[in-house]
């Protein structure tokens, strides 16, 4: 998500109601959310609420931009096993892995608040 300071709440509001409903689709240990803001702020509260209350089940917070590298480098990790995974399965998706799955694989959503100046924006 990329916005100015004046489209921050509402683009924020929007982000997080997108990532709670697909967080819905899925149980606790079959979805992982992890959200990265370059400071801390008020907004995204439900998902930090739901972050917290959950001991960190449904994913983390990222407030550095190091935290954030670092999870981005095992999600692209990740992204090969997984690829790996579905060709040794012959499946389309994790869903349908999972599907037929004696264990299933998390499913990894990743929201990431970059504020940018309002000029840049409109190019």
């Amino acid at each position: 998500m990329v916005h100015d300071d004046a489209s921050l709440p509402l683009a924020a509001q929007v982000c997080e109601g997108v990532a709670l409903q697909l967080l819905t689709q899925h149980a606790p240990d079959y979805a992982r959310l992890y959200l990265f803001e370059s400071a801390p702020s008020p907004n995204f509260a439900q998902i930090k609420r739901l972050l917290a209350a959950s001991h960190q089940r449904w994913g983390q917070h990222l407030l550095t931009a190091r935290d954030c590298l670092k999870h981005l480098t095992e999600l692209e990790e990740l992204t090969h096993r997984r690829f790996a995974l579905l060709a040794q399965a012959e499946v389309a998706d994790i869903h349908a892995y999972n599907a037929a799955a004696a264990h299933a694989e998390p499913v990894v959503y990743l929201l990431i608040s970059v504020s940018c100046p309002s000029r840049l924006l409109t190019r």
